[in-house]
């Protein structure tokens, strides 16, 4: 998020897996950038759900995470 914030004009799709530290009561928090942003964001959720080796995998979230993040990408860059 802090890349497509800094350069929106060249960042078409940003993804965040997990979207941990993303807002927070720093003067610096990422979420405070957010305006600036031109491309489409995806944000993950719940650390460590998607990967078969944690003890949060859920299998099903796992698999439309996937797809969603897929398909921003292939929106953006082809």
């Amino acid at each position: 998020m802090a890349a497509a914030a800094r350069y929106p004009d060249r960042i078409a799709a940003a993804a965040s897996f997990y979207g941990t530290w993303l807002v927070s009561d720093a003067e610096e928090s990422p979420h405070l950038s957010l305006s600036k942003v031109k491309g489409e964001l995806y944000f993950g959720v719940h650390h460590g759900f998607a990967f078969p080796q944690r003890w949060c995998y859920d299998k099903s979230a796992a698999e439309r995470h996937w797809e969603r993040l897929i398909a921003l990408y292939r929106r953006h860059l082809g």
